[in-house]
């Protein structure tokens, strides 16, 4: 009778380890994937904004047409895998794109990009006074880039 309790003991452990190890795996396999989709969306979204000036209509609109759904797919799937930076810039990415008068923002992703926060002004926004060291007007978040450069001579 000891016996059996000992393997039955045994053979529990032995489920209970194996469903927590399953469920390690895969909470790391979504955090991975949850990169990979958030830096795609961002290479679609940078792709999309700079085929649009070079008029490049065929790579343009399979660009365009994927930003939607890897929108979505980022908001209800990856988000819970990704840090807040993370998730926040890939959309920035998106609404940048949107930001052409021209281009309306998909219903089905608008809500989505609405209510993201304001988003800090990137390099190429700033002037040239700015990148070189006048940061007037430009609120600094502890770790950013200007910061982090401060340090270095």
């Amino acid at each position: 009778m000891k016996w059996i309790k000992r393997i039955l003991i045994t053979i529990v452990i032995l489920v209970i380890g194996g469903a927590a190890g399953a469920i390690g795996a895969s909470i790391a396999w979504h955090k991975l994937m949850s990169s990979f989709a958030s830096t795609a969306l961002v290479e679609v979204a940078v792709d999309a904004r700079h085929l649009q000036s070079e008029r490049v209509n065929e790579v343009l609109n399979r660009k365009t047409e994927a930003i939607p759904s890897l929108v979505q797919q980022l908001h209800s799937v990856h988000r819970r895998y990704l840090t807040e930076a993370q998730y926040n810039s890939a959309l920035w990415a998106a609404r940048r794109f949107y930001a052409d008068p021209q281009m309306e923002i998909p219903s089905s992703i608008r809500s989505i990009l609405d209510a993201l926060p304001p988003q800090p002004p990137i390099a190429c926004e700033l002037g040239p006074q700015t990148q070189q060291g006048n940061h007037e007007g430009v609120e600094q978040t502890p770790g950013s880039d200007s910061e982090r450069r401060a340090d270095v001579p």
